[in-house]
């Protein structure tokens, strides 16, 4: 029991991550942002089939005070089905989605899964002309990267050239962008299988994904700060070849 919470509680890659902006502002002309972590519902799934395989976990919803979302996760250990559970309040934004995402989030935490995510603590953005996030100040899109997270939040067997990749991946490029920063691309074959992380058509391939709405999806992402580095650089491939095409 205690190794299967040990893998289960493990750090998880940079790249698996996501991060917000909380709050932001300008302080002597320079933009600042604190950034909160954490991971996504697919994220955590892929932590529970990887672990203890995806016929050994099962979760199930009920309703929860003030109209909020219980979810009880429960693991087969040694043949016995153990359950935990945690709750979240439905959301502003696809409030029946959110609340299932948010307690079912909660649910895995109580089993380990990215709690070390809450010692943390402060985050805050290093902005730049190349960062791969864009945040609005005051009207004015703004630039950002994620920070680099301490050793002790980062997989213990991870080399330091995985550790290279996975920053480097989170700060993935958009078309056109000539920075120095180095990135992995994905080839086409890649990019056009990676799936939609968001929006109506997630889980589809972006090779079934009209190429306006990749675009409108990309702005729609850097617009509000969302970090899908999978989706931005497969996509930035997808629509290279676009134009390479066009010209």
């Amino acid at each position: 029991m205690s190794e299967i919470f040990t893998r289960l509680a493990a750090p998880f890659a940079p790249h698996e991550l996501d991060w917000r902006v909380a709050r932001s502002g300008m302080t002597n002309g320079k933009p600042w942002a604190q950034v909160l972590v954490y991971i996504d519902a697919r994220a955590a799934r892929a932590r529970l089939n990887t672990v203890v395989g995806p016929e050994n976990w099962k979760v199930e919803y009920t309703h929860g005070p003030a109209n909020g979302v219980i979810a009880t996760l429960s693991l087969r250990v040694a043949g016995e089905w153990i359950p935990k559970q945690d709750g979240a309040d439905v959301t502003d934004i696809e409030p029946v989605k959110g609340g299932l995402s948010g307690a079912f989030k909660r649910a895995c935490a109580v089993w380990g899964i990215g709690e070390y995510l809450y010692d943390i603590g402060d985050s805050w953005a290093a902005f730049s002309e190349h960062g791969a996030q864009r945040v609005k100040i005051d009207g004015v899109a703004h630039r950002w990267d994620p920070p680099k997270l301490s050793p002790q939040f980062l997989p213990k067997n991870a080399s330091p050239n995985a550790r290279e990749f996975d920053e480097a991946l989170a700060a993935h490029d958009s078309a056109g962008w000539n920075g120095s920063r180095p990135v992995r691309t994905p080839n086409m074959e890649n990019a056009r299988a990676t799936l939609m992380p968001f929006g109506r058509t997630k889980g589809r391939p972006l090779s079934d994904i009209p190429v306006e709405d990749l675009r409108k999806a990309r702005a729609w992402a850097e617009d509000n700060g969302k970090s899908y580095p999978e989706f931005m650089a497969a996509s930035a491939v997808l629509l290279a070849d676009v134009g390479a095409a066009a010209a």
